[in-house]
């Protein structure tokens, strides 16, 4: 985004209103035409958010209601929102990033970017996060204070998101090859896979606004949240979105069985779950000779078959889980078909 004229836009809310956050949007769009044929103006840009407090946010936030949104032209029911989390905020990642080897890139997220220049792009600080949910989530502002860890205020943020503005949720280890619409058309909430027997990620995420499943993700968190015994994954993480996933397709605690299209047992629309091996996750998490393959092929320039894109898993908290394979770039090529240093 570096290179592109940075403009202001509003995005859209639920429940009958319309909510505007000012966001920044790479690139210039153009305008839709009316139905007559007439240009049809972009709506005036949102208050930039000015100061750096909760309280400033949270007065930000509600001068933005009742925004018109600038109408979008795709044929996908979810928001073309694209999420990304880090905390405490941007400047951090940014700093973490820096040296070879490190667990994080920006050019992963970024490549999500180039690919959509007409989404809107939101990347949530620690700040903005906890002036969110005071002001759309009250009451589940205590429980997501509670949390000690940082990973778990992102997870249970995310959530949050995706029922009250909607949209596209990624990891910021997630590196995107080709665009994301044609495997969010026909559902809306499009979840991915992890292998036949383990479940869902909440790592990749997409959903139409007020959807059911989020409401549910919630409750569950409010009800692990005082559970000092469990990991962060099953307090706050996967876990969780693969048991208020189960309920909601009707499956019994601990089935597998998500991969398909999905017409889910309460009120909300279809959902979609991708297998492993397709949308952003060609390899488990813990698959060492595919993130190995998928590395070397990423460093010649090439691309799995049958994904949009790849979640290297690089910066998992789970210190286990983290795959150094995936932090090589093409500039590792070299390194990466020597093949001794990778290891197996």
């Amino acid at each position: 985004m570096h290179h592109a004229i940075l403009r202001v836009f509003c995005t859209c809310a639920i429940a009958g209103l319309l909510l505007g956050l000012c966001i920044l949007q790479a690139g210039p769009a153009p305008p839709p035409p009316h139905a007559d044929g007439q240009t049809q103006l972009p709506p005036p840009p949102c208050t930039p958010l000015e100061g750096g407090g909760a309280s400033d946010a949270v007065q930000w936030m509600h001068a933005q209601l009742g925004r018109h949104c600038q109408p979008s032209n795709l044929t996908i029911t979810i928001p073309p929102i694209l999420h990304h989390i880090y905390f405490p905020d941007r400047a951090s990642f940014l700093r973490g990033a820096q040296g070879k080897g490190s667990a994080t890139n920006p050019a992963w997220s970024e490549s999500c970017l180039r690919l959509h220049p007409h989404w809107e792009h939101v990347f949530w600080g620690e700040t903005e996060a906890k002036a969110f949910v005071a002001k759309f989530w009250p009451g589940f502002l205590a429980t997501f204070l509670s949390y000690d860890h940082p990973v778990s205020r992102s997870d249970a943020l995310r959530p949050l998101l995706l029922h009250t503005l909607g949209g596209v949720y990624l990891d910021l280890d997630i590196e995107c090859f080709a665009p994301l619409e044609p495997m969010l058309a026909g559902a809306d909430v499009v979840l991915q896979g992890t292998g036949p027997m383990e479940g869902v990620t909440n790592g990749a995420m997409a959903s139409v606004p007020g959807h059911q499943l989020w409401l549910d993700v919630a409750g569950e968190l409010e009800r692990r949240a005082p559970r000092a015994d469990l990991s962060i994954d099953r307090q706050t993480g996967p876990g969780v979105l693969a048991a208020a996933a189960r309920r909601a397709l009707g499956l019994p605690d601990g089935a597998g069985g998500f991969a398909g299209l999905h017409a889910p047992s309460h009120a909300g629309g279809a959902l979609r779950v991708w297998p492993l091996g397709s949308f952003l996750t060609p390899c488990a998490w813990d698959d060492r000779r595919c993130h190995r393959a998928v590395a070397i092929a990423r460093g010649a320039g090439a691309a799995p078959p049958g994904v949009v894109g790849y979640h290297r898993y690089s910066a998992s908290w789970h210190g286990r889980g983290r795959n150094r394979h995936g932090v090589l770039t093409p500039q590792d090529v070299v390194w990466a078909v020597g093949g001794a240093q990778l290891g197996m």
